[in-house]
């Protein structure tokens, strides 16, 4: 229960950030990136922050560079704490 609302109020706190301090010309500083939270919620709100304004994007070629930008660092975060969960539960039972 206490990892669900930690989740929900990180992911409020994220959304809250990516849309008053950091909309779309500035980008999320690099330490942010390593919680995976902060690259899901920016790369959902740079998908939609176009339909808002303009036209929705049409093709994944079209995101912008950020875009594919937070999709490597989810990637990166999901294989990172994959590694650290199978050696934690091996070292600490």
């Amino acid at each position: 229960m206490t990892a669900y609302a930690a989740t929900l109020w990180t992911c409020t706190i994220s959304s809250n950030i990516t849309i008053s301090v950091f909309a779309v010309p500035r980008r999320f500083p690099q330490w942010m990136m390593y919680y995976p939270n902060f690259p899901y919620v920016r790369s959902i709100y740079l998908l939609l922050d176009p339909c808002t304004w303009q036209s929705c994007l049409g093709d994944f070629d079209m995101a912008p560079d950020e875009f594919h930008e937070m999709c490597g660092w989810i990637l990166f975060n999901s294989v990172f704490y994959l590694i650290a969960a199978l050696y934690l539960g091996q070292v600490v039972p």
